[in-house]
């Protein structure tokens, strides 16, 4: 190997090693992870809870939530239900909703997307409890396929038949386009309770 020959390798060498030490200086977020985005908590009670410039650079979306309805009167639960990028029409809104308690339902409903069922003021068995539950948005960023949602949650109710676990299939029919933003409220009107809380996660395949 020549003199100059030698200068050029060490010199490729410094560019990698250089290349690396930046790469060590960058967050890395590994394959398979979820990473934290941000978290609500609500200090008083609110008709809505909003989640908006969501990052683009993960692959699913995961919401963590504790929730409760000021809702009253029968039945005693509530429903959470979503609403992405402002789009009002009813039209590009589905869910298949299966819950289970005392006994089994499966309903279809037409005109949003359900999040879970939630616990209500009207509860009976469980004044003070709140709801917990688990919200997967999968390819959230595509712009070739509409999207689908899968929820699940339980309301507590320990005296009353109305206490389920709930699992909710939603779809956002309109042409596709990736979410950036997307609003929480309840199918009744209510409000969601104070220490009601909302914790985003993404995730990186």
């Amino acid at each position: 190997m020549t003199d100059t020959e030698l200068a050029a390798y060490i010199v490729s060498l410094e560019e990698r090693v250089n290349r690396l030490k930046t790469l060590e200086d960058q967050p890395q977020t590994a394959a398979g992870a979820w990473t934290f985005i941000i978290e609500t908590e609500l200090a008083v009670a609110s008709s809505f809870v909003i989640f908006g410039s969501i990052p683009q650079t993960y692959d699913d979306l995961m919401l963590l939530w504790l929730a409760r309805s000021s809702t009253a009167g029968v039945p005693n639960r509530d429903r959470i239900i979503a609403q992405f990028n402002g789009d009002t029409t009813a039209g590009n809104y589905d869910t298949i909703d299966t819950s289970q308690n005392a006994s089994s339902n499966c309903d279809k409903d037409s005109g949003y997307v359900v999040v879970s069922h939630v616990a209500s003021a009207a509860s009976t068995g469980d004044a003070n409890s709140f709801s917990a539950g688990l919200w997967y948005i999968p390819e959230y960023t595509s712009t070739a396929y509409k999207k689908t949602t899968e929820g699940w949650g339980s309301c507590p109710d320990l005296i009353s038949t109305f206490g389920l676990n709930s699992m909710c299939n939603g779809c956002w029919s309109k042409t596709p386009e990736a979410i950036t933003t997307f609003k929480l409220y309840l199918a009744r009107g209510g409000n969601f309770l104070a220490d009601s809380r909302f914790e985003l996660y993404g995730l990186t395949r």
